[in-house]
């Protein structure tokens, strides 16, 4: 099946000036293929659609509170859970609970749930965690998660080997630095790139 623009037609010099009758090879599979799919005989306008319906997202994307929000802050609060704040209240007293899967950062960015973020501890040393949630707890931002333990570092390709633990920790939200990219390196360990800011 292809798939052809005016600019790619009018390069191979057929039909310059003509619609595009139909994108589907004359074969027995475009029989399926139509039954869902109606021909596009105008590209042009097929592509102003496309367009069109990209900026309305866009600009509905825009609208949302605190999209532009330049601090710390949770992306869409929702109640906690009986289960989160039964947890929560065995390590701290509190009033008024939220949660949130995604965490605005300052002064841009976001970290969400299952993403491995970098945090300065209060030691001023870097660290690495999977995240499970982040909170607001009486107004304060808290992230827990899941601790990671550095292995090793290399400066030639800007990567870090990072080891899991048994450990979790109620990280003050403010802490974390950024997002990484991660991918997985052998078992219970991940391979990360570090950000020019925070390379050793």
């Amino acid at each position: 099946m292809g798939l052809f623009f005016p600019c790619q037609v009018s390069l191979a010099g057929a039909f310059c000036w003509s619609p595009v009758k139909s994108a589907v090879p004359p074969e027995r599979k475009h029989k399926t293929v139509k039954r869902f799919l109606q021909t596009v005989t105008n590209t042009a306008t097929y592509e102003k659609s496309v367009l069109g319906e990209v900026v309305a997202q866009d600009l509905f994307d825009i609208r949302q509170e605190g999209v532009f929000a330049s601090q710390f802050a949770l992306q869409n609060k929702g109640a906690a859970s009986k289960k989160f704040t039964t947890f929560l209240s065995q390590h701290m007293a509190f009033d008024i609970c939220y949660t949130c899967a995604t965490l605005l950062l300052h002064p841009t960015g976001k970290v969400s749930k299952t993403d491995f973020a970098l945090y300065r501890d209060s030691n001023d040393m870097l660290g690495c965690g999977e995240v499970w949630l982040h909170c607001e707890v009486d107004g304060k931002l808290w992230t827990l998660l899941s601790v990671w333990k550095l292995e090793s570092y290399s400066s030639n390709t800007c990567s870090a080997i990072w080891t899991k633990t048994e450990s979790t920790m109620l990280l003050d939200s403010q802490q974390i630095l950024c997002p990484l990219t991660w991918q997985k390196h052998g078992h219970q360990k991940i391979v990360t790139l570090v950000q020019m800011p925070y390379r050793p």
